[in-house]
C-alpha cells in the first residue's frame, strides 16, 4: 500500500516564500517544469528556486524528480539542456539523488514512470 500527501505549490513569487513550510517530513520532491515554454528566463528562475529549496536542511537525503511536463506540445529543451540550465550536475547526488522524467499530464504519457519512481524512492 502507498499513501501520499501531495502539495501543489504554485510557482508564483508570493507562494514560493512559503514552500519551506511544506518540506518537513517530505519523502520526495517533485519539481515540474513546462518544457513547451521557450522562455529561458523562466527556466533560470526555476533553477534559482530549486537550488534555494534544496538548501533547506529538511530536504537532506530527499530524492528529487524533475518532471518535464507538456512534452506533447514539443519540448523546447533537450535533456542535456535541462540538466545544464537547472545546474543539476551540481546537485549533490548523495544528499539529493535526482532523476528526470518527461511527461504529458494532459495525455497521461509516462505517468506510470513517475509513479514507479515515487514507489522506488519514497522513504
Amino acid at each position: 500500500m502507498c499513501w501520499c500527501v501531495v502539495w501543489d505549490l504554485a510557482g508564483e513569487a508570493r507562494v514560493r516564500r512559503g514552500w519551506v513550510r511544506y518540506t518537513a517530513n517530505s519523502d520526495v520532491v517533485l519539481f515540474v517544469i513546462d518544457v513547451s515554454d521557450s522562455n529561458r528566463d523562466r527556466v533560470m528562475m526555476a533553477k534559482k528556486e530549486l537550488h534555494q529549496l534544496l538548501e533547506d536542511q529538511n530536504l537532506n537525503n530527499t530524492p528529487l524528480l524533475v518532471i518535464l511536463n507538456k512534452m506533447d506540445l514539443g519540448s523546447k529543451f533537450s535533456y542535456n539542456e535541462i540538466v545544464g540550465l537547472l545546474n543539476l550536475d551540481y546537485v549533490d547526488v548523495k544528499r539529493n539523488p535526482w532523476a528526470i522524467v518527461s511527461i504529458s499530464a494532459l495525455k497521461q504519457t509516462n505517468i506510470s514512470d513517475v509513479v514507479d519512481w515515487l514507489l522506488a524512492n519514497s522513504k
